[in-house]
């Protein structure tokens, strides 16, 4: 049986900050101690700054955090910054405050930006980062960030900043893990002064892990995954004023199941539709779970599939960083270039019949960006950052879907597509940009400053498809005229392959704003500011339409503390942001199969209330929390009915039905999340000391599809442990861990389960099975 914790988000942030509150009771002789909390630097506007004199709601990360929680991926994140959700399967991607963009598509950009030192993550459906190795901070800026970070953050950003190379002498840390399903993971970081103006810097990591969901079909497990990274660093200090770091990244990920969904629950057989199912059981589904006796249900592990299913990337990148740091101002030049290829295929139907037993995605994609701003140093009345930011990227992509769809008989050697084609979908994207920006400071007094920002962007888009043949793939009326057009048909005759779609447009960012220090470590701020996301081409269905620049417009106060000695900080945050032509995604059923679309939805609004306190209470004792009430609702989207929705739950009859989903939330926006942690440090003699961490995430029940209450994941609560040894040099240490100790099931994603009239399936979160192991850190040198 698993452990449900279902404790509601306030109760957990009170009981993980119940002593935060009463720390002003702390007596003289606990504040003379002096046990501060760390200082942590962050760049969230570009250039180096401490966290707690950052006028805008910034949660950071640092390493040795992300080492304590025992997370390995960057999609773990979610369970540290209870802002961030992730949303997995073939189309991964972030929000912040409930906001995102969940895409099929191969050129539509996320609302959440990500950026690996310094360069923007463009590519859709890479893994730019499948290791935190090495990783020195992740700051995550909510809100619109598009005046200093670009026209793909209209929600926010996310920021990875890994470590520089050093002079201070050569080191090195490795680290070896072992645990359930025969996880394994090992790395290592070398860090060497070449001599007194070149240093390097290298890092290396696998991970291997079998899987949890098993295949009754095959009879193996699958769902495992193998990881490798790898990381090269030289910095050349030409001067003490002048630098330049070249960085060389590779990532590799194979996987057996990330795509594969669960049977949650049954529905009823499909209709005969048109041309009628005739060569499959129309409840073939429920013959499956009955054949293999599949345990279907939210907690379901197992399925029986016949087809293959994997996906493999391969990303790597190159960056160099140029930095002058002149007498009254710096200039700072990141060029970057990545390149992601991507494969993926998986068995859609959810049984061993070839009903749609093939969907295939293949990219290759290709970016280049480049940055150059300058920004003022030293004390002044008027701080600025300015420059100017080229990127563009290309993806040449290809998706096929094939299977019988009862149309044709099994034994038929040809296979039909699942729309509206006879072969396989080519994609070709071409996506430029242009930007302009600025922001300052203007030190109206010592302790009022006023902040004034903006960033004009020059989009440009051409996107094209066409179908390809493909042998013994047909267009669906094969079924009817037994003739296998390779290309689309209308009654038979050819139809012309899209020519394509060039939009461009010119918008803008901005960002006004008051600071006021009240006392020295207390520091409030108002500001408005607005995001812009540039115009971009649906082609997710084969049918290219323009999707017009998405906008938000954000008001924001906030409060930041240091407190008794700085053993005590408490950052407050209230907002209200309105988005206008909201890029979503619309999910539509024809014949048993998910379709999907992107368009402009007509608004959303978000509103609500984050908190975040730390608290050194002891020189062995530091505790943590986060709070996070957000109401994120569509104030205008019409979309498609979902599956057997009725009139009274607002679905308006048409070709196809259409539901206003006016006042619904967001998909996979919980209106409450928190996250507490719990560092421990226990002396054992001199040399040893025994070091516990707890870390528990809270989130509330969200919807994974637009206001259909079959696919709302209950409120779960995650928690990790670790206790260990470790010496007080930090060269040695055991430790044995828990992720998800309570083995709480959750899923990643609902939605409709293919061939089924109302049936769904679950795809299974990669943390929601308990893992126990044991891990060795070791490590040599100065570091």
């Amino acid at each position: 049986m698993r452990a449900h914790i279902r404790t509601s988000g306030a109760a957990l942030w009170t009981i993980a900050a119940g002593g935060l509150l009463g720390a002003g009771t702390a007596d003289a002789q606990d504040v003379e101690a002096g046990f501060a909390l760390e200082e942590v630097t962050v760049t969230a506007q570009k250039r180096a700054e401490n966290l707690q004199d950052v006028p805008l709601a910034v949660t950071a990360v640092t390493g040795d955090a992300l080492q304590n929680s025992q997370f390995t991926n960057l999609n773990d994140l979610q369970f540290l910054a209870p802002t961030i959700q992730y949303t997995g399967g073939s189309s991964p991607s972030y929000q912040i405050r409930g906001v995102g963009t969940n895409t099929f598509d191969f050129a539509i950009e996320n609302s959440v930006g990500v950026q690996l030192d310094g360069v923007p993550q463009l590519l859709p459906r890479s893994t730019f980062m499948n290791s935190l190795v090495d990783v020195e901070r992740i700051e995550v800026l909510r809100g619109p960030q598009g005046t200093l970070f670009g026209k793909n953050t209209s929600a926010g950003v996310m920021t990875v900043a890994t470590n520089a190379p050093r002079f201070d002498g050569w080191s090195n840390r490795a680290r070896v893990s072992r645990g359930s399903y025969e996880e394994l993971e090992v790395s290592d970081v070398l860090n060497v002064p070449l001599s007194e103006s070149l240093a390097l810097r290298t890092s290396l990591s696998y991970r291997d892990r079998d899987g949890y969901v098993r295949n009754l079909f095959t009879n193996r497990d699958i769902y495992g995954r193998r990881d490798y990274a790898a990381n090269a660093k030289l910095l050349w200090k030409a001067s003490d004023r002048v630098s330049a770091l070249l960085i060389a990244d590779y990532q590799k990920h194979d996987d057996d199941g990330y795509y594969v969904w669960t049977i949650r629950t049954l529905g009823t057989p499909l209709a005969l539709g048109s041309p009628p199912i005739l060569y499959v059981p129309r409840d073939y589904v429920a013959q499956t779970v009955a054949t293999y006796g599949i345990p279907f249900g939210p907690d379901n592990l197992s399925g029986a599939w016949n087809s293959p299913i994997y996906n493999k990337t391969r990303t790597t990148g190159v960056t160099l960083q140029l930095d002058a740091d002149l007498e009254n101002f710096s200039i700072v030049s990141i060029s970057g270039f990545r390149n992601g290829k991507y494969d993926g295929s998986m068995d859609s139907d959810s049984s061993p019949q070839p009903f749609y037993e093939r969907n295939l995605f293949l990219l290759d994609g290709k970016q280049i960006t480049q940055e150059l701003r300058i920004a003022s140093s030293g004390a002044r009345r008027f701080d600025y950052v300015a420059g100017v930011f080229y990127s563009r990227y290309t993806v040449d992509a290809r998706t096929l879907q094939t299977g019988t769809f009862g149309i044709v008989p099994a034994t038929d050697p040809n296979r039909v597509t699942s729309s509206a084609d006879g072969g396989a979908r080519d994609f070709d994207v071409d996506n430029s940009n242009l930007a302009l920006f600025g922001q300052g400071t203007v030190h109206l007094s010592d302790t009022w400053r006023a902040i004034v920002g903006a960033r004009a962007s020059r989009d440009e888009v051409d996107s094209r498809t066409q179908v390809t043949a493909v042998a013994g793939v047909c267009h669906r009326t094969y079924a009817t005229t037994g003739a296998c057009h390779p290309t689309p048909t209308a009654n038979g005759a050819a139809l012309i392959p899209q020519a394509g779609l060039s939009p461009s447009r010119t918008g803008w960012s901005g960002k006004l704003g008051l600071q006021h220090d009240f006392s020295e470590g207390v520091m409030a701020y108002a500001t408005v500011s607005r995001g812009y996301k540039g115009v971009s081409v649906n082609n997710v269905n084969g049918a290219s339409t323009v999707v017009e620049p998405e906008t938000s417009l954000n008001a924001e106060v906030g409060l930041k503390a240091e407190l008794f000695e700085r053993r005590l900080s408490v950052n407050l945050a209230a907002y209200h942001t309105r988005f206008n032509d909201f890029q979503a995604q619309t999910l539509f059923v024809i014949n048993g199969v998910n379709q999907y679309s992107i368009g402009n939805a007509g608004g959303l609004t978000i509103k609500g209330v984050e908190a975040e306190l730390a608290w050194r209470a002891a020189e062995s004792l530091t505790l943590s929390s986060s709070l996070i009430y957000n109401d994120a609702r569509f104030t205008d989207f019409v979309t498609q009915c979902y599956p057997l929705q009725t009139a009274a739950q607002g679905c308006q009859p048409g070709t196809p039905t259409r539901f206003q989903a006016k006042g619904y939330p967001l998909n996979n926006a919980p209106k409450w999340a928190a996250t507490a942690n719990v560092r421990h440090e226990l002396p054992l003699g001199d040399s040893w000391r025994l070091a516990s961490n707890v870390n528990a995430a809270y989130k509330d029940d969200v919807y994974y599809q637009v206001g259909n209450p079959a696919t709302i994941q209950p409120a779960y609560t995650l928690v990790n442990a670790s206790i260990g040894v470790e010496s007080t040099s930090g060269r040695w240490g055991v430790t044995v861990f828990a992720r998800n100790l309570f083995d709480t099931h959750y899923t990643s994603l609902i939605n409709p389960l293919i061939g089924t009239v109302g049936g769904y399936h679950n795809r299974p979160a990669e943390n929601s099975v308990r893992t126990v192991g044991v891990a060795l850190d070791m490590r040599f040198g100065a570091e």
